[in-house]
């Protein structure tokens, strides 16, 4: 089912559940039409940050380690945002 009908199908009993994680239940407001929400965390996709080897390897050693340190710079600035929106969607959603 395409996404952007996830709502509707909920809304009128087409399905009986969708997954997802609480910003859909808040921003795409299926919390409206969900009657129960459940974390499973099965489901916790990463992001990566994904270079070509043979460019990477091409820089020179001080641009790898600016990239290697500025890679780890976002995902600890993303996993930070992340858990804070997180926690802020589970607070709209109770």
């Amino acid at each position: 089912m395409a996404y952007g009908e996830v709502y509707t199908a909920l809304q009128a009993g087409v399905i009986d559940a969708a997954e997802n994680n609480e910003t859909a239940l808040v921003g795409n407001n299926h919390g409206e039409v969900a009657k129960y929400y459940m974390y499973t965390g099965h489901q916790i996709v990463p992001d990566m940050f994904i270079v070509n080897a043979k460019r990477f390897r091409e820089l020179s050693d001080e641009q790898q380690q600016m990239v290697l340190e500025a890679a780890k710079e976002s995902t600890e600035f993303h996993e930070q945002v992340w858990e804070k929106t997180i926690k802020e969607q589970t607070e709209i959603a109770k």
